[in-house]
């Protein structure tokens, strides 16, 4: 017979204790498992996201409150408009951007950085759930790219929606080594490196 409950009685932790974590938290994951296990899968985590009209200097406070190189753009409808990541936020970039368009570096918003939705790189939800691990972090690495969007189309309706994403900075946390340089900075290493071997 079922108690009746009015109220949830409390205990009392009488030494320090482990936390609970997520399977992925605590299981060793490998190159050849299932390519869902390195997914952020927004049906079971919510989404950092932001609004198209908000300053780059709010956006960049929000990626470092929450631990995140991307944010997910929302549109006035509250749907995805587009991703903006931290490298183009950071640096000289946003001073570019003002001075090719005549605008005040505090005149810039999320919507004028971010990467419009129809650029982001994207895999279909059903080839992933057939995926390994390997084939992801091969797509990223083709792809020379951190992060990769997953849509999935819905069997009731053949609408879109974005189920998840992958970032290479996620996966490398998983599997407890990086996964992806990205050409640009291999590039400017060899740079470094010839000028080293040059002046000395």
């Amino acid at each position: 017979m079922k108690r009746q409950i009015t109220s949830i009685p409390l205990i009392h932790a009488n030494r320090s204790l482990p936390v609970a974590l997520p399977v992925s938290a605590t299981e060793q994951i490998n190159d050849n498992d299932p390519a869902e296990r390195v997914m952020l899968d927004f049906t079971q985590v919510f989404p950092v996201t932001v609004e198209g009209f908000v300053d780059i200097d709010q956006a960049r406070r929000k990626m470092q409150e929450n631990g995140v190189r991307f944010l997910l753009v929302t549109d006035p409808d509250d749907r995805i408009a587009g991703v903006l990541n931290a490298y183009r936020i950071m640096g000289e970039k946003p001073m570019q951007y003002a001075k090719e368009h005549g605008i005040g570096y505090r005149e810039i918003n999320v919507e004028m950085m971010m990467q419009p939705l129809h650029q982001v790189p994207a895999m279909d939800y059903g080839y992933v759930q057939q995926s390994l691990v390997r084939h992801v972090i091969s797509t990223i690495q083709v792809l020379d790219y951190p992060y990769a969007l997953v849509i999935e189309t819905l069997p009731e309706s053949s609408n879109q929606r974005i189920r998840g994403i992958f970032t290479s900075s996620y996966i490398s946390r998983l599997l407890r080594r990086s996964v992806f340089t990205p050409l640009h900075a291999v590039e400017s290493l060899a740079d470094i490196r010839q000028e080293l071997e040059h002046t000395s």
